[in-house]
């Protein structure tokens, strides 16, 4: 199969630090003075230790020089909640908060890697439930009225400042709809508060917090389902359709859940409601056969919606064959090309982009060199993309031998503004997974196929855009912003 694209210069990875924001003082209704829990669970933190009503946060500072800072707010309205423990310090200080997000991967499935892009922050009003369904998200304020909140950057390392002191300060870590809500037991004045990985890290399950509804519609080539335990879902949260767990099993020809009856692919692409249950759906390589006009016509809707799509290898076809998502890139015919390993580079010329090349650096993937994955890919050719259609993104590529695209990302409903679009597509060409948990090779059964080895660098990669794709939709090469 041969490739017309030519290489093109580089930019060179920066530097990057976390994005900061320290927020005024702002007028929020006195309510109930507890955070609720999410959806998922999670339990309640204190905003006021009279259980709602105005509390007048104090602290000995004889001798200190350390002052409460007066209220203030929004029009001169009157600073409440613990806005009312935000202090200033002597001498130019500050109290700040700090830490590292990292995914929810248990110590018994490899480590736990930082994460990028996470919002990080203090919340001074009641933390909202996540409506039920796919819905329409771009990057809108946060629930919650945040205090302080800050972004993470490729280390997945935060700092919030001016932060509201004393005991109890509840902390909001969330990408997208992963959201865990902790409690900090004491936030010292005018000094950093450096907090442990294990109060930092997203989600396991529904008892610690908010994680996306997820369907995965299994093929028999790409276990991505192994690959999202390997990230920290708990088992548990792996079940069929009819189920309570977070990540749902319709299989195409792939893994069957552990327990219960599993329907089929077909009848979740079958079914816009279906598909409508799901923040994310996830379509891992299985055929390249053209796919059904009906069940097209129904991801092309979901996406519409604010629906999110990752799709691996032969499932290009549901790409393809649609008129609307078949413009995203220039395709090269199908081929029958054996698999082979190579090296990707990462496209460097967005910020996203070199905060990915920054991030594979930071976790020990990146190899041989910085800006640069090995791909064990197992099955199937090198790509079958020969280029991007603007605005469609690529993330990774290929050189020598063979010119290729590897990964992809684009936003929808194509072809409207920017500030229209909250729906997300991720295409990559080679499998999520290289260790042979599938039932090509054998067992039919999550989560008896799925080995225990650590991630490989080209499951780590995927790991990234799984963040990336959940997290708020904004246009790939505009800088992020804070919520």
């Amino acid at each position: 199969m041969t490739n017309l694209r030519s290489s093109r210069a580089r930019a060179r990875a920066l530097v990057f630090l976390p994005l900061v924001l320290a927020a005024a003082c702002v007028k929020v209704d006195n309510t109930a003075g507890t955070v609720p829990s999410s959806d998922g669970g999670g339990g309640s933190v204190g905003l006021a230790a009279d259980g709602g009503r105005d509390v007048t946060f104090s602290v000995d500072v004889s001798g200190s020089g350390d002052l409460p800072l007066p209220p203030s707010g929004n029009g001169g309205a009157p600073c409440e909640n613990l806005c009312k423990r935000q202090m200033a310090c002597a001498g130019g200080g500050d109290t700040t908060i700090s830490g590292v997000v990292h995914a929810p991967t248990p110590p018994a499935l490899g480590t736990a890697d930082p994460l990028y892009n996470a919002l990080v922050y203090v919340p001074n009003a009641p933390v909202t439930k996540f409506t039920p369904g796919v819905a329409c998200e771009r990057c809108a304020p946060a629930s919650g009225s945040p205090l302080v909140k800050a972004l993470t950057g490729p280390d997945g390392k935060f700092t919030l400042r001016n932060a509201p002191v004393g005991a109890d300060v509840p902390l909001v870590i969330q990408i997208g709809r992963w959201r865990r809500q902790v409690v900090i037991p004491s936030v010292a004045a005018c000094t950093d508060t450096a907090l442990p990985d294990e109060l930092t890290r997203l989600p396991r399950n529904q008892t610690e917090g908010d994680i996306p509804a997820i369907a995965v519609a299994t093929g028999e080539y790409d276990p991505f389902d192994c690959t999202l335990r390997k990230i920290g879902i708990a088992e548990s949260e792996f079940t069929a359709s009819s189920g309570k767990g977070r990540v749902n099993l319709w299989p195409y020809n792939g893994h069957q859940p552990a327990s219960g009856t599993a329907a089929g692919g077909d009848e979740l692409m079958g079914s816009l409601d279906n598909l409508s249950r799901y923040d994310l759906v996830i379509l891992p390589c299985d055929s390249q056969a053209p796919k059904e006009k009906p069940l097209e016509d129904n991801l092309v809707a979901y996406t519409g919606r604010g629906g999110r799509v990752f799709l691996t290898d032969l499932s290009y076809s549901w790409l393809r064959s649609d008129p609307t998502f078949n413009a995203t890139v220039n395709w090269v015919p199908a081929g029958q090309v054996e698999g082979t390993n190579f090296t990707t580079l990462v496209d460097q010329t967005f910020p996203k982009g070199m905060a990915f090349s920054a991030w594979l650096s930071a976790i020990g993937a990146a190899r041989p060199a910085a800006g640069q994955i090995p791909v064990h890919d197992p099955y199937q050719g090198y790509s079958y993309v020969t280029s991007p259609v603007a605005p469609t993104q690529t993330w990774l590529y290929t050189q020598d031998p063979h010119s290729t695209i590897q990964l992809v990302t684009f936003n929808t409903p194509i072809g409207m503004p920017d500030d229209q679009q909250c729906g997300r597509v991720v295409y990559t060409q080679f499998h999520v997974a290289d260790d042979g948990a599938s039932t090509f090779f054998g067992d039919n059964n999550f989560p008896t196929a799925c080995n225990n080895d650590p991630m490989t660098p080209q499951e780590k990669a995927l790991e990234f855009m799984v963040f990336d794709l959940s997290s708020c939709v904004q246009a790939d090469r505009a800088p992020v912003v804070i919520p």
